[in-house]
């Protein structure tokens, strides 16, 4: 997990990092403390404060000071996510029920705020410390990207109605969530460029945004979306990142998973002004609250050394899409073994392990010499896995498992213990497997 020294309840941060941190450590107990907490902190109206114990806006003793509407759904979209991510990483459903009524009245309370372009009227820091100007807030991106996490909380609800056995509830934020999406597209759209955001230096966040939710976009336009997102990457941006609190969560993840993932690895990698690298330079121990790490004009006093949501969604990207390692259903009943792997970017390999409700989970896969590549994965007891191994050209490749041939001429090759099928993807090959520990190994693939 990556080190940090914030001592306030930030729920912006806890949105951004909270998988980063279920992958590095046993998380269960701590977040089902903070959803109490949440509950606990909730006002009458369902609204709920930046941060929480609320400390940090607490007027002084005898002090009478009128409360400001929900702050911003960037920050406080992390009640119904994090109750759902405890769902699918501990198989925790108790939380989510236990805060069924609480996480109601917050929905509720937003969708009474919302507009005819279905944005609830609750935001006001937007993509925080953004690169573009190193100055805190960003509130032109608000609106959208409270659009956004609205989206993400229906659909999170959905889910966990379904898991609950709430069939009326998830037909209802499944609705929702349904007449919600290409209301993005048609209030936020930029079609001067192409993308989403006001000015170019918020596309990244911005265009992100509705790629991960899938769906936004009429006529299927998210892989044509997705490359004038990376192309305006590397020309106006040089290929850093430009990215604050909202986006540090799904730029990489989103240019991998759209088959950009060489230039993923570009801007994580970069050395020079905005990027991690560039925090290794000039000392940094911890993740700092900008990108720049100094004052400036437009955001004095000196930015706080201390903080973590910027890189937190760096972790989560390195264990599931790096390493290539997630969850494929809720406590790990399926695992999802599928490396991105660039040619001639990023590592030779990776590995990665997590203790998980089921039992170890892993991941290993090295890329050899001529081409070839070799994929481990470990598929704790009682689940299923899907292992992806990476292939330009399936119909060519010839794929084995320990000794025995499983894939050939364009098709599964059947007679292999626990593997049971397999499909050519666009990315390379998928096998379907029991639990266990399977090796894979072509001799020409990537």
């Amino acid at each position: 997990m990556i080190p940090q020294r914030e001592k306030h309840g930030w729920l912006g941060d806890a949105l951004s990092t909270a998988e980063e941190a279920m992958y590095n450590f046993d998380m269960t107990a701590v977040y089902r403390r903070f959803l109490k907490t949440m509950q606990d902190t909730q006002r009458d109206d369902g609204d709920l404060p930046g941060v929480v114990p609320n400390t940090k806006f607490m007027p002084a003793e005898g002090e009478e000071v009128a409360r400001p509407r929900t702050t911003d759904i960037s920050w406080t979209g992390a009640f119904p996510q994090i109750a759902r991510w405890l769902m699918l990483y501990a198989g925790d459903t108790r939380s989510a029920e236990e805060a069924w009524p609480a996480l109601s009245r917050y929905m509720a309370m937003l969708a009474s705020t919302a507009s005819n372009t279905s944005v609830p009227d609750a935001f006001i820091w937007g993509d925080w410390c953004a690169a573009e100007s190193r100055a805190v807030a960003t509130p032109n991106t608000g609106p959208q990207l409270a659009a956004f996490n609205y989206v993400m909380n229906l659909d999170a609800m959905a889910q966990m109605a379904g898991a609950l056995g709430k069939a009326a509830d998830e037909a209802r934020f499944a609705a929702l969530a349904a007449e919600a999406r290409p209301r993005l597209y048609s209030s936020y759209f930029n079609r001067s460029t192409g993308l989403f955001g006001l000015t170019p230096l918020e596309a990244q966040s911005c265009t992100a945004a509705p790629l991960v939710l899938g769906g936004v976009m009429p006529d299927g336009g998210d892989e044509a979306l997705a490359a004038r997102l990376a192309a305006h990457i590397r020309s106006a941006d040089d290929s850093h990142l430009t990215y604050g609190s909202v986006g540090a969560k799904h730029v990489l993840p989103v240019l991998t998973a759209t088959g950009h993932h060489d230039l993923a690895m570009e801007i994580a990698t970069q050395t020079t002004f905005p990027s991690f690298g560039h925090w290794l330079a000039q000392g940094a121990t911890t993740p700092w609250e900008d990108w720049s790490g100094f004052a400036d004009p437009s955001h004095p006093p000196p930015p706080t050394h201390d903080h973590i949501f910027l890189a937190g969604g760096l972790g989560e990207w390195m264990y599931r899409s790096v390493a290539g390692i997630a969850p494929a259903a809720d406590a790990f009943n399926a695992v999802r073994c599928a490396p991105a792997v660039a040619p001639g970017a990023g590592p030779d390999g990776a590995q990665a392990s997590l203790n998980t409700v089921r039992g170890y989970t892993g991941v290993s896969w090295k890329r050899e010499t001529a081409g070839s590549f070799a994929l481990s994965c470990t598929v704790p007891p009682g689940a299923t896995g899907e292992v992806v191994f990476p292939a330009k050209d399936p119909a060519s490749v010839v794929i084995v498992e320990g000794d025995q041939t499983v894939w050939k001429g364009g098709a599964f090759v059947p007679g292999t213990d626990g593997v049971s099928g397999a499909t050519a993807t666009k990315t390379g090959v998928a096998f379907a497997t029991t639990s266990g520990l399977f090796a894979f190994k072509a001799a020409s693939a990537v």
